[in-house]
């Protein structure tokens, strides 16, 4: 149940967030957040796998090994698209200037997606950590 109010924040708070940058920002970023998203969804197994392996038997990192399936998401999602933002944001300076309308609908759509998106890979790493 928690989860679930915390996704529909998430979707909601990115949505109203992008709604006020405008559609081109909007736009570039739910472009990275879609990349980003494929990626560690591509890499998400081994990444894991190799967690798994690395993980103490006992000690205080055997919790790497309950959690490597929700870090073997997280991890990958964030860090790519923190490169992927670093990466636009150097190329593309200035936002393109359209209509108050045209900036909101537009960018509430793309923040929209960008937040489905972003909550979805969120309640999956939460959802796959086996932690108490």
């Amino acid at each position: 149940m928690i989860l679930n109010i915390a996704a529909i924040l998430i979707a909601g708070g990115l949505a109203y967030l992008w709604m006020t940058r405008g559609f081109f920002s909007a736009f570039l970023n739910m472009v990275c957040v879609v990349a980003a998203g494929a990626i560690a969804f591509a890499v998400w197994e081994p990444v894991s796998y190799f967690l798994l392996e690395k993980a103490p038997a006992r000690g205080l990192g055997v919790v790497l090994g309950d959690a490597a399936w929700g870090v073997g998401l997280a991890i990958p999602y964030a860090v790519v698209f923190a490169i992927l933002r670093g990466a636009v944001d150097g190329i593309v300076r200035n936002n393109a200037v359209t209509d108050s309308t045209t900036d909101y609908v537009g960018g509430g759509l793309c923040g929209l997606v960008s937040g489905v998106i972003t909550a979805g890979i969120v309640a999956i790493s939460l959802g796959s950590l086996r932690i108490g």
